[in-house]
């Protein structure tokens, strides 16, 4: 049977089935795990607590209650460059 691997070149099937005496040791996996409770040496606080949030931004509502200050506020959208 290794003859008819190595003359397909089915090296990764040579080595798998008729080498298992010379398998490797498996090495440890250092993946962690994702539902894992891993202690931190950081504080409570959040990395962005300095930004703003909408908790802390001031808000300014306006009504539009005619047509006339609809188009204002759909002028206003199309030519401001909000960021």
């Amino acid at each position: 049977m290794r003859a008819i691997f190595e003359e397909l070149e089915f090296k990764t099937l040579i080595n798998k089935f008729l080498n298992k005496a010379e398998s490797k040791p498996k090495t440890d996996n250092n993946q962690l795990d994702l539902f894992a409770e891993n202690p931190t040496n950081e504080s409570d606080e959040p990395k962005n607590a300095k930004f703003e949030s909408i908790k802390t931004t001031q808000h300014e509502y306006k009504l539009v209650e005619n047509e006339d200050e609809l188009r204002q506020l759909c002028d206003f959208f199309y030519y401001k460059r909000v960021c």
